[in-house]
């Protein structure tokens, strides 16, 4: 959700600034394994996050009408949706034992990135009438 103020540079090139709302779902999962040298065994764990993020971009671009009712486009977006965090529960494996919980790490990912579009618009075009007027 964006909203987008411009000015025209001729009267068929028109350039402008963008920026609003951004939001998405967001999803990230981890995984760590070590070798646990000289024990012959190891230690692991998974550990993932999967959330709803509101966060906001902005950017610019121009846009060139080339005929009538057609347009072509060029933009550039930044957006940032924040962080997220999650955890990862490791547990060591050593030969003939149970797993036994080793450690409990944290994580956190940065969700924020670039954009760049390119399009071609096809105006519909609107009839211009004439003012309704009542007459007594």
């Amino acid at each position: 959700a964006r909203g987008r103020f411009g000015f025209t540079l001729t009267p068929s090139i028109l350039a402008y600034g963008t920026g609003g709302l951004a939001y998405g779902n967001t999803n990230t999962s981890l995984q760590t394994f070590s070798g646990l040298g000289s024990l012959d065994g190891w230690q692991g764990g998974a550990g993932s996050t999967s959330t709803f993020q509101l966060g906001w971009t902005a950017g610019g671009g121009a846009e060139w009408a080339f005929r009538d009712n057609w347009s072509v486009k060029g933009e550039y977006l930044y957006y940032d949706l924040g962080k997220a965090s999650g955890s990862v529960t490791n547990y060591a494996y050593l030969p003939g034992a149970a797993p036994q919980l080793a450690s409990q790490s944290q994580f956190t990912e940065r969700y924020a990135g670039n954009i760049l579009r390119a399009g071609v618009n096809y105006h519909i075009p609107v009839e211009k009438s004439e003012p309704v007027t009542a007459g007594y």
